[in-house]
């Protein structure tokens, strides 16, 4: 059997809701497949390789929804990664947040649509899905970039849905490396004074 993702979408801010296809040969006839699609909702938190994935489709979601022109730090977003850590409140990332990601059609009309949010000055929330963007014949500048996206967002999908998930913190104990901790050693001399010479 194999299994395509066909969506993912963050729910809750914590869990992933998942879509697939699965296709295995007949058993009458193992030249011939069948298809059988189906969702999940999982109830365990998203690791963090999955999460950067989704956070690295936001310089596409910004183009693709045109919402800003390309421009440099956009460009060096597509290519190399989001800058890591916390944004500031004045990257133009930091009012954006991408929560879903759509295939839809197959052979040359398989494309993307990427659904998310952008915060507005006022505090208001603007919900923003891009036009489907073929992988084929879709008209893009950063076409091999967001293919190459695609996948690992596919990719995390399926590890997340075996079981991969974020390792637990290490305990107070395993936080303390103790063949590199520097501990001082206090040395201390003590003078045996005899008793005919103690004070009564």
């Amino acid at each position: 059997m194999q299994r395509e993702i066909r969506s993912a979408e963050i729910v809750k801010g914590v869990n992933c809701k998942y879509s697939y296809i699965d296709t295995f040969p007949k058993d009458e006839d193992p030249e011939e497949e069948i298809t059988r699609s189906g969702s999940e909702t999982m109830d365990t938190p998203m690791h963090d390789d999955f999460r950067k994935a989704f956070t690295d489709a936001i310089p596409h979601f910004i183009l693709l929804c045109g919402q800003h022109k390309e421009r440099g730090d956009i460009r060096d977003a597509i290519r190399d990664g989001m800058p890591e850590g916390k944004l500031s409140p004045d990257s133009i990332f930091y009012p954006y947040q991408v929560n879903k990601f759509d295939i839809k059609g197959s052979g040359i009309k398989e494309g993307i649509i990427f659904t998310g949010t952008r915060v507005l000055p006022d505090g208001g929330i603007l919900h923003l899905s891009n036009p489907k963007m073929n992988f084929e014949e879709g008209e893009y500048k950063f076409m091999t970039e967001l293919i190459n996206l695609t996948e690992r967002l596919r990719d995390e999908a399926a590890a997340y849905a075996d079981g991969k998930q974020q390792p637990p913190p290490p305990s107070a104990q395993e936080a303390l490396d103790f063949d590199n901790l520097d501990i001082g050693v206090m040395e201390v001399t003590a003078e045996v004074v005899p008793a005919e010479m103690r004070k009564v």
